[in-house]
């Protein structure tokens, strides 16, 4: 069960998200009142109704969004102003963003402009999740309008997707360049140091019996380490990296979460595989509850770690057999050929 069906939750979305866009944000509180209230919602579906207003680019900050205390916002007069600014400008149709990525394509400024303007939300909610690490909101959102406005240049809606996917990479990226330009040295402890040097020594005996240098995945299994770590710790050597350079496929992660980078990511990919996503997404939602459940855990949609029949019949209390038996009929119901191999590559990224 999810919020989308209950029509209670949804109504109540709708009008926060009406609010939001009129004002240029909401509050934690008016939003948590207005669930758990009004609509009696569950801390579940309280979660996901944050995650809904996210997805649908609605600023939330803790605390009153007319006190100078807020926790998330700092009450400075030029990113107050901005906030307050950003609400005048509609969020676009698909068919609005085509048109205006077409205009720009011809010389037109003013389409340019409005694409822009119109995607500030996003530049806010994705610089605030920066918060704290480095460089205030200001500046954080100075640099997320370098993104959005270098996406608005390079957007092609032929190839199917959202400006908000698309811009949602370029914004990442001029953000977390800017904090790792603000730190570029860091501390490596001790016991990394340890490890590189293992995994120099080790290099060094290979090239020398192999004429050639091992692969991160025999350092791994040599060194009994994770191949994260060694392609984090390979980066330290050849790069000058800061904790903030990101490294992960998402953007979101950086070095100090110490995450493979998985490299070779395009803003289209990422766009595409973001689609993608939303499209399976609903697809599923057709489907009964305990068959979205049994595909979600059969494909890792949840925690990227597929399950096996034997570990989704443990949780439902039935057999492997009867688990194939409704997956099977799960996608049958999706009406697409090969959809289980699907389902794995858009899960995956494969």
């Amino acid at each position: 069960m999810t919020i989308e069906d209950n029509r209670q939750i949804m109504d109540t979305l709708e009008k926060l998200i009406k609010a939001g866009k009129k004002r240029g944000m909401l509050t934690v509180e008016e939003v948590s009142r207005a669930l758990v209230v009004e609509c009696d919602a569950s801390k579940r579906e309280v979660e996901q109704a944050f995650a809904f207003l996210e997805k649908n680019h609605i600023l939330v900050i803790n605390g009153d969004a007319d006190e100078d205390n807020s926790k998330d916002i700092p009450a400075d007069d030029a990113v107050r102003v901005f906030l307050n600014s950003i609400g005048k400008y509609p969020l676009l149709t698909a068919k609005e963003e085509q048109d205006l990525s077409r205009r720009i394509k011809e010389g037109d400024n003013a389409a340019f402009d409005k694409l822009v303007m119109s995607n500030l939300r996003l530049v806010v909610s994705v610089a605030k999740k920066y918060i704290g690490k480095g460089l205030d909101l200001e500046d954080l959102i100075q640099n997320g309008c370098l993104g959005v406005m270098t996406a608005a240049r390079k957007f092609d809606y032929e190839k199917g997707y959202r400006f908000s996917t698309y811009a949602t990479w370029w914004i990442r990226q001029t953000v977390t360049r800017a904090i790792s330009d603000t730190a570029r040295t860091i501390h490596i402890p001790n016991y990394v140091k340890d490890c590189i040097d293992k995994m120099n020594n080790e290099s060094r005996l290979y090239e020398q019996q192999h004429g050639s240098q091992p692969t991160p995945e025999y350092l791994a299994e040599k060194l009994g380490e994770p191949l994260a770590k060694i392609l984090f710790y390979r980066k330290i050597m050849q790069h000058n990296l800061s904790l903030y350079d990101a490294v992960g496929e998402d953007g979101d992660t950086v070095v100090l979460d110490l995450i493979e980078d998985t490299g070779g990511k395009t803003p289209e990919s990422e766009a595409m595989r973001s689609s993608d996503r939303d499209v399976l997404m609903n697809a599923l939602s057709t489907l009964e509850a305990r068959e979205q459940i049994i595909i979600r855990c059969r494909y890792g949609f949840d925690d990227g770690k597929p399950k096996t029949l034997k570990e989704v019949g443990e949780l439902f209390g039935i057999t492997r057999e009867r688990v194939r038996q409704i997956e099977i009929k799960a996608l049958r119901k999706l009406r697409m050929p090969g959809c289980s191999n699907e389902i794995r590559q858009i899960v995956t990224g494969q």
